[in-house]
């Protein structure tokens, strides 16, 4: 009875776990062949469409110089209030400090 058991563990388990391992090694390759693949057609595609946006603005800074001037003043205008307000405004302290002050000022 156990060789029984044991052929037939051996038959369906041993044998396809060693044919699944054996073809691994060939299975990893071909995925990260894939995804080499994917990751250049991606890249490739993102660097065409840059070109064509930088191309595109290029065109519109040429034909609508002033409009892009006064948007350019109108963003450093706005970037320089939100940091000039950032780094203006106090830091209130987080409800962990303020516990633990509180807990200093009780054992003191």
């Amino acid at each position: 009875m156990p060789t029984t058991a044991a052929k037939m563990v051996k038959k369906q388990v041993l044998e396809p776990s060693s044919q699944f391992l054996s073809r691994l090694p060939e299975t990893m390759s071909e995925a990260f062949d894939d995804g080499m693949d994917a990751t250049k057609r991606g890249l490739k595609q993102a660097r065409q469409t840059a070109e064509e946006l930088s191309e595109q603005a290029a065109r519109k800074v040429k034909r609508y110089p002033l409009q892009a001037v006064a948007l350019t003043f109108g963003f450093a205008v706005a970037t320089g209030i939100l940091l000039g307000w950032m780094a203006g405004r106090k830091l209130q302290p987080t409800l962990f400090e303020r516990a633990r002050a509180r807990t200093r000022n009780l054992f003191a």
